[in-house]
């Protein structure tokens, strides 16, 4: 299996934009329901310029 490099992901809107959510009502922050994100189906890694909490 190829292995992929890792996406970076800078900006909280990015991350928005990369999983098909509509904007962040302000750009520091934002609150995400993981469950209704549809999975990429691969192997897909990320790294994040920002911090996240789960």
């Amino acid at each position: 299996m190829k292995r992929l490099s890792p996406q970076r992901i800078k900006t909280i809107s990015e991350f928005h934009h990369l999983r098909y959510l509509p904007p962040p009502e302000h750009p520091l922050i934002s609150v995400i329901d993981y469950s209704l994100i549809p999975s990429y189906g691969d192997n897909t890694t990320f790294i994040q310029d920002f911090y996240s909490i789960s």
